[in-house]
């Protein structure tokens, strides 16, 4: 069954975008990631595939930067640090 849903992607471990990239594929809206890694030729691919998808990609993403991109985008759900996480639940996310 496809995802039906806005997701925002945020964290530091360096699978944001790939994970960013299964939910589109399985129809999940995702207008946002945010990874603490830089940009690398290695994830070149998947910030391409994502941006022709109208995804913002955040390199070196604080938390500030994390938070704000929940205020804008009203995920139904934020996927991301315990910080972000509980932001969203503090806004019945």
């Amino acid at each position: 069954k496809p995802i039906k849903g806005r997701i925002t992607v945020s964290g530091y471990e360096g699978s944001e975008l790939l994970v960013a990239r299964l939910l589109v594929e399985s129809g999940a809206e995702v207008p946002y990631v945010g990874t603490a890694c830089p940009r690398t030729a290695m994830s070149d691919p998947d910030r391409e595939w994502l941006e022709a998808r109208g995804t913002h990609i955040q390199y070196r993403a604080s938390l500030e930067q994390d938070i704000a991109a929940v205020e804008e985008y009203r995920p139904d759900l934020a996927i991301g640090t315990t910080p972000v996480v509980q932001h969203a639940k503090s806004k019945a996310l």
